[in-house]
């Protein structure tokens, strides 16, 4: 059985992204084995043994759950461990999920719209942030039932569970949200927003469910 990983490099300046398929006594960089980048597990050793005492420290790989060409259905996969860079791309390109793509693109477009709108007439710095009306209420009651939305079509799209947030939830992992911010370029003074940095499972039996920041 292969089993896939990335194998992350810092060399302090930089980063290293090389492909790996491991099996259960050959180790080599990319899909296909070559002759500069396979290795053999030492007689008596797995073979992450053997790459260890080689000299590749196992911090640095990655196991990956899904092999080249497999993909979770409606989630971008990564394309770089660069925090900066974009998430990626699903290669799924069926109409289906074109025509999709775009409802959601042209929603997101009309959300950012109404709130361009509503800046112009609360300028949009920390003094006014108690400010409160029903154009507010109204885009803030939208974009929670987008986000909720696509939530729940990325769960059932994987034969998964999407009922509520303790559903919704399960999503942060795999999907990184704790790791995104929103930042406003054309309100540059504003602080980058980070609404699920603190949306995890909860860890013990009857634990409340941290709430996302809207």
């Amino acid at each position: 059985m292969t089993e896939y990983y990335v194998r992350v490099i810092h060399d302090g300046t930089s980063i290293i992204e090389e492909f790996w398929a491991v099996q259960e006594d050959v180790a080599h960089q990319g899909i296909l084995p070559s002759s500069l980048g396979t290795h053999h597990a030492d007689s008596g050793k797995d073979i992450m043994t053997t790459l260890r005492k080689r000299g590749f420290p196992p911090e640095q790989f990655h196991k990956l759950l899904l092999g080249p060409g497999a993909y979770f259905p409606r989630m971008a996969r990564p394309t770089s461990t660069w925090p900066e860079c974009s998430p990626g791309r699903n290669p799924d390109q069926s109409d289906t999920t074109r025509n999709n793509r775009t409802t959601s693109t042209g929603q997101l477009h009309a959300l950012i719209q109404e709130l361009q709108q509503i800046c112009r007439v609360v300028h949009p710095i920390e003094h006014n942030f108690h400010a409160y009306g029903h154009e507010i209420r109204n885009i803030i009651a939208i974009a929670c039932t987008e986000v909720e939305a696509q939530w729940k079509n990325i769960l059932v799209a994987n034969d998964q569970k999407a009922g509520n947030r303790g559903d919704y939830v399960k999503l942060s992992l795999p999907m990184k949200l704790q790791e995104y911010s929103v930042e406003l370029p054309w309100y540059p003074w504003l602080k980058p927003i980070a609404p699920f940095k603190n949306w995890v499972l909860p860890t013990k039996r009857g634990e409340k469910q941290p709430s996302a920041v809207v």
